[in-house]
This record gives C-alpha cells, structure tokens and sequence, in this order.
C-alpha cells in the first residue's frame, strides 16, 4: 500500500533513534508520551518475543503514526467495527475457534487481532495477556498497528467469514484521509 509507505517513511525520518529502557518488560515498544521507539535487550533472545524485526518494528511505527496522527480510538467506525466483532465472536464462539483451528499458519499480526477480539477465548500461538485488553483504547491500537502491517506487507488475511474485511477497510480509509 503506497500510502502506508508513504506516511511510515515520515514517521521514521523525523524519528529519535531507538532508546534503549532495560525498565520495559517487552523487547520492543512505542512511547507515546516521550514520542519514540524503544527496547530492551534483556528480551531479544527470549523466544516468547522473537518475532520478525520487520513485523515488530512496522508494528511500533504504526502506534507512532497513530497517536501522532490518526487516533483510531476516536474513530467511531473503526470502534464500533471492533465491538462488533467482539460480539459476533461471544454469540458463537466454537465456530471462530473450529475456523482458527482450520487455519493454516496464521499470520502473528492475525493472531493478535484474533486474540483481541475474542478476549483470549480462542487460543492463538500470538496475543496479550487479557490484562492488556482492559487498559483503555488498546484494542483499537493494537488492531490498527496490526492491520496497518498486514496492509502494509500486503498480507492476505483468512477469509475467516468475513469477521476483519470492515476493520481492514476502515483502516485504509484512515491512511487515505490521514486520519
């Protein structure tokens, strides 16, 4: 997607350099209220966290674009989608689980989404503590930096009955108008 391309290759110009914070318990992250990227050696080679550079990073870039500029918490649409499927997902769970089950090698950034939505109940090989899930605005965060990789690395998602076409739709609505 160029327009991801565009805005993320801003992003990282007038980005500070990586800071390095062995106080974070994740490898890497976005600060948003110091505006940069940080990580912590500690957990490079934990294999709980060894991800694709490439994944984490794009990842992190996103939650940078996205607070300095899109805010898709506050986007109602993108929200609501989002509670939407949660619900979708409560109404009939053994159905997403038997669909997660069929996949065949889901993408990290699916899984996470997956896990999002259905609040851990279905059990993916990649996702956050349900914890995580009750802090506010995460579950838009998190599934629009997942969303803008996949976007962006032009990653086909699982049909998965149609449970993300919306979000990943809403997303690229963002990246086109900026927010």
């Amino acid at each position: 997607m160029k327009i991801w391309k565009k805005h993320i290759e801003t992003y990282i110009h007038d980005m500070q350099k990586p800071q390095s914070d062995s106080m974070r318990m994740v490898p890497i992250g976005y600060d948003p209220d110091k505006d940069y990227i940080f990580y912590n050696k500690r957990y490079f080679n934990n294999p709980k966290y060894q991800l694709p550079a490439n994944m984490t990073f794009g990842h992190e870039l996103a939650h940078r674009y996205d607070h300095l500029e899109i805010r898709s918490w506050e986007n109602k649409d993108f929200v609501g989608a989002i509670e939407a499927a949660i619900k979708k997902i409560q109404s009939n769970a053994d159905k997403y689980k038997d669909l997660y089950i069929s996949l065949d090698s889901p993408n990290l950034a699916f899984q996470d989404i997956l896990s999002v939505l259905s609040d851990n109940k279905i059990k993916v090989g990649f996702g956050h503590e349900s914890t995580y899930w009750d802090k506010p605005n995460m579950k838009a965060l998190e599934i629009f930096a997942n969303a803008s990789y996949l976007q962006a690395n032009h990653i086909e998602l699982p049909r998965f009955d149609g449970l993300l076409d919306d979000k990943m739709e809403i997303v690229k609505t963002m990246y086109l108008r900026g927010g």
